[in-house]
């Protein structure tokens, strides 16, 4: 699974981070054609069940917070399973940060994205 490989390669970075990091591989992981800037612009969502890995080490099972263009509908079924739904505005920083790169290998050409929830940019020669 690519979480778990990300996990353990990258072991001191945030599960923020690390939920970008998928999300950024998304296109690669589902071999589906998607284009970068549309995965990296893709709604957010972090759970807060597990420690985080700043100091103090917060922790809140159960909550989850979701970025403003997830639908009502999807917040009101986590709310059912027990979650203390937390719902945050688009494009808002906590919910991490990604650029990609892909390099088509038939063509030669790139193809990059950077995330509208902080300030990035993406560069390529």
């Amino acid at each position: 699974m690519a979480i778990i490989r990300l996990a353990s390669q990258y072991r001191h970075y945030s599960y923020r981070r690390i939920s970008a990091m998928l999300r950024a591989e998304g296109p690669i992981v589902n071999h589906k054609r998607v284009e970068p800037q549309s995965v990296v612009e893709a709604p957010r969502f972090v759970s807060y069940g597990f420690p985080s890995s700043i100091e103090p080490h917060d922790c809140y099972p159960g909550r989850v917070s979701l970025e403003s263009h997830i639908t009502e509908e999807a917040g009101e079924a986590l709310t059912g399973w027990g979650h203390d739904v937390q719902w945050w505005p688009e494009w808002i920083y906590l919910a991490s940060s990604v650029c990609t790169l892909r390099k088509n290998a038939g063509s030669g050409v790139l193809n990059g994205a950077a995330d509208p929830r902080r300030t990035s940019y993406v560069s390529a020669w």
